[in-house]
């Protein structure tokens, strides 16, 4: 298994979560969807296989 940790801040009914290694920013329109987002944005940049799981943890700031 593969985990990262997300900053996370919610403003006007958005949710933007950015990820350091690799460098990733996204937003979202709940947190369910930009956990979602960023495990298969990191997936496909780290190449990771579907069978290993991504593991994205939301940190609120």
């Amino acid at each position: 298994m593969s985990s990262f940790a997300a900053d996370v801040t919610y403003e006007d009914g958005t949710w933007t979560g950015a990820v350091r290694n690799p460098s990733v920013r996204m937003e979202a329109a709940s947190p369910h969807e930009l956990r979602d987002a960023l495990s298969a944005r990191i997936r496909e940049l780290n190449q990771v296989p579907d069978h290993v799981p991504v593991n994205v943890i939301l940190i609120r700031l």
